[in-house]
């Protein structure tokens, strides 16, 4: 009897849990369907960011066929020129866009002055609980940073091994990277250094022999990529994604593998003054589901959605830790600083 009581017990759980989940299922959908009518008369939804146009016109055309009736209108910039105007278009009333995306820091700057609404997408349960965030929701991609090498003049068992090995005077004068009294994201990663290499006076002692290493410096990561394409300087600092990118069209690139790379988060969020709030919602949706995601890695983008990759060797092993946060006065003095440092 008790045998039998148990069992009972415990089937009369399991209907209750079932039923419990029908209902919140029942529930999520008719908010669903709410949300989705109300975006319907909206009609439309408009999105600031820095993604390359193609790609994000493939996730668009996802979306429109997903929810007919909604359309979707992209700007696209360079993360400071598409910040600068949303963040003006905020300051001066005449708001044209519903959701932005972008890096953690200037997402950060934005949501300080006041221009996002919360908005946890039920799509983050796909995420793993490291990349959720209490405000936005999942750190949707991340910009892994590493070393960067052309293969045609550095072979693979030549290629440094370590963060270390990197700053060996073997390589003085062979190596490029971006200029941090001018390029944020490599303030980001110097002052970001001691979460890899131990402490600040690591972090400290390698910055010094970096510069007196003598690398070549650019204004971004773009022109440091186009050296090492070319072999001028066959060696550098930059974006891993590069390494997949190129590699389609026959650059002879890899990436060094590290214990662990830095990265910057990257971020998606419904603005506060949003004219179209519900079809920002549902973009949201979208823009974390699977077609999105993929349709990211199939870019060479670093997304976190569980068991999707860019098409990478070893891209699922990279160990990724987050770069520190800045404000835009840390990255003014500091780069102030980094600027001595590499042009004495």
């Amino acid at each position: 009897m008790i045998r039998i009581r148990k069992s009972l017990t415990n089937t009369a759980r399991a209907i209750m849990l079932l039923l419990l989940l029908v209902g919140l299922t029942a529930v999520a959908r008719g908010q669903d369907r709410e949300m989705m009518e109300a975006a319907r008369k909206e009609g439309k939804v408009t999105i600031f960011g820095s993604l390359q146009d193609d790609v994000m016109r493939d996730i668009q055309s996802g979306f429109e066929k997903r929810y007919p009736g909604v359309k979707s209108v992209y700007w696209r910039a360079s993360t400071t020129a598409v910040m600068d105007r949303a963040i003006n278009e905020f300051r001066t009333g005449k708001v044209s866009w519903d959701v932005f995306f972008t890096g953690v820091d200037a997402m950060e700057i934005m949501r300080r002055e006041g221009m996002f609404l919360k908005y946890q997408t039920p799509a983050a349960v796909n995420f793993d609980k490291q990349y959720h965030h209490e405000f936005y929701g999942p750190n949707y991609r991340n910009s892994i940073v590493g070393f960067v090498y052309n293969t045609h003049y550095i072979k693979p068992a030549e290629a440094p091994k370590s963060y270390w090995d990197f700053v060996d005077p073997k390589w003085n004068g062979k190596t490029t990277m971006s200029d941090p009294s001018v390029h944020t994201s490599m303030v980001k990663w110097l002052s970001s250094l001691q979460a890899v290499l131990g402490d600040q006076g690591k972090e400290d002692e390698y910055i010094q022999r970096l510069a007196a290493s003598r690398p070549l410096l650019h204004n971004s990561f773009t022109p440091a990529i186009e050296t090492i394409s070319s072999g001028e300087k066959p060696l550098g600092i930059n974006y891993i994604k590069y390494v997949c990118d190129l590699g389609k069209k026959g650059v002879p690139l890899d990436y060094v593998r590290l214990p662990a790379n830095l990265a910057e988060g990257n971020y998606i969020a419904v603005g506060t003054k949003a004219q179209n709030p519900n079809a920002a919602k549902l973009w949201i949706d979208h823009w974390y589901g699977r077609d999105s995601m993929e349709i990211l890695a199939k870019d060479c983008e670093f997304v976190n959605l569980r068991g999707v990759y860019p098409p990478l060797k070893d891209a699922d092993k990279i160990k990724v830790i987050e770069s520190a946060q800045r404000t835009e006065k840390e990255y003014k003095q500091l780069g102030e600083k980094y600027g001595k440092i590499f042009r004495k």
